[in-house]
């Protein structure tokens, strides 16, 4: 879809989600999507990725052995994170 046909296509529907809200509203609702279409910018893409697929870590390795194997499997956290216990 085009850039002009799209952003119209958005104003039509925010036009039609606030009408009952008030002019005002919906002006500024506008205004606000004008500031973001003012502010789009493009984001390359690498073509593969690099580093950690995984760089958040939930389950630190202090953590009692049962969390560690048990409760993160349940919950889809990855097993080990790095101890980030507070330096003393």
């Amino acid at each position: 879809m085009p850039r002009d046909e799209a952003i119209a296509a958005i104003k039509k529907a925010t036009e039609k989600t606030y009408a009952r809200k008030g002019k005002e509203v919906v002006k500024k609702n506008f205004e606000a999507i004008d500031a973001a279409v003012a502010n789009l910018f493009e984001v390359e893409i690498p073509a593969a990725a690099t580093g950690d697929p995984n760089p958040y870590r939930f389950v630190p390795d202090t953590a009692p052995e049962f969390v560690r194997n048990v409760t993160s499997a349940m919950s889809n956290y990855p097993l080990v994170a790095p101890d980030v216990s507070p330096e003393m």
